[in-house]
């Protein structure tokens, strides 16, 4: 039977191209595509929030935020243009993608300080890792200054593909948080996973761990690539299955001990989290007296 999420696939991919396409257009001189990806744009929209507020960046924030709510992080696969090329020069890399460590701790520190900056005034730190941003640069790579961020983010993505989301970006931070417990998840059935190890090797965030069968929806960026590339139909996109948690209450020991450990986890991860959230208010302070 052939996999229709091949088809998604082909989808989601001519549309990415053709955004990354009007995305270097409008960072070429087009101001009229360039007004319409800006009112798209999470980042931007994000900053204009707390810079000189407005409606329409407000509404752009919250359709993307509701989005990631409902579906999980898909604006990283269709609309972000950052993404987009990490995923072409991952592709020219011909490389296999693997199992990537969760660097929580680092993505928090990271988005904590980037976001307390914002929040106190000081953009310079969020501008330089939005993605959005970091694609303009690219884009006016013949300048001296583009051409860091374009050396960085082929190396990063020849190196563990999009490293930059799952670790770096703070867009991506903020919108794992929101897909970590999304309405609908990918799943891994256990009935029907033989432990293969293809779809970790098509998966561009490296969070699935197929020796494990988990798939992290907080990193995953919804390229659906594991789902057309899945032979046993193992993978599924779906709301949260009652059967599933029913089956992993009956071992007791399992049922325990991750309950004690997803709590500390929690701790930890959200003292980390607000901790970079007032080192960063602290920093902006402190530079703005300067």
């Amino acid at each position: 039977m052939k996999n229709p999420y091949k088809i998604y696939r082909f989808t989601r991919i001519g549309i990415s191209l053709l955004f990354l396409a009007c995305a270097g257009m409008a960072f070429s001189g087009f101001s009229r595509i360039a007004d319409v990806l800006l009112k798209m744009q999470f980042g931007p929209a994000l900053m204009k929030c707390f810079a000189a507020f407005s409606a329409g960046a407000l509404a752009c924030v919250l359709s993307i935020a509701l989005i990631t709510i409902l579906f999980g992080r898909f604006y990283c696969s269709f609309f972000c243009p950052f993404g987009i090329l990490q995923d072409f020069f991952g592709w020219i890399s011909r490389r296999k993608a693997k199992t990537v460590p969760d660097f929580r701790k680092t993505r928090y520190v990271i988005g904590g300080i980037s976001f307390g900056m914002l929040i106190a005034g000081w953009t310079v730190p969020f501008l330089f890792l939005d993605p959005y941003s970091n694609f303009g640069r690219i884009v006016g790579a013949f300048t001296a200054g583009g051409f860091l961020p374009l050396l960085l983010i082929a190396a990063l993505a020849f190196w563990k593909k999009r490293i930059y989301c799952t670790t770096v970006c703070p867009v991506g931070m903020l919108l794992g948080l929101l897909a970590k417990h999304s309405l609908f998840r990918l799943h891994i059935a256990e009935e029907n996973c033989v432990k293969c190890g293809i779809c970790a090797g098509f998966c561009p965030s490296g969070c699935i761990d197929s020796s494990k069968g988990t798939l992290d929806n907080e990193r995953c960026v919804r390229c659906m690539n594991c789902l057309a590339e899945c032979r046993t139909h193992a993978i599924h996109f779906s709301m949260p299955n009652f059967r599933e948690k029913a089956e992993n209450a009956k071992n007791t020991e399992k049922a325990s001990l991750p309950v004690d450990q997803s709590r500390r986890a929690f701790l930890i991860n959200g003292t980390v989290l607000l901790a970079g959230l007032a080192a960063g208010i602290v920093l902006a302070k402190t530079g703005m007296n300067k």
